[in-house]
């Protein structure tokens, strides 16, 4: 699945794990939280306001720039809509 599909699913059913397949860069897996997981294995945290957050802008893209954010792995993606955020919020009423 992309990063915007992890993305939906966080935000649907909350808190997951997730992390790059191996062999197909860009798509990524998914398991619930509570699952064992083991030190430097890949799994990262994705929780509902990162989510939802990362789902808003995407929404908010043209096209072209959709196609440019998703050419982009997960960890950048959130990365560039936290620092977009910052920017909006400090942004005078």
């Amino acid at each position: 699945m992309t990063f915007i599909e992890v993305c939906q699913k966080v935000s649907d059913e909350g808190l997951l794990l997730f992390r790059e397949k191996s062999d197909v860069p860009l798509r990524y897996e998914v398991r619930e939280h509570s699952e064992r997981v083991g030190k430097n294995n890949g799994w990262v945290f994705l929780d509902v306001m990162t989510a939802n957050l990362c789902l808003q802008i995407h929404g908010a893209l043209n096209e072209e720039q959709k196609r440019n954010l998703e050419a982009k792995p997960a960890l950048r993606i959130t990365d560039i809509c936290w620092k977009l955020y910052g920017k909006i919020k400090q942004q005078p009423s």
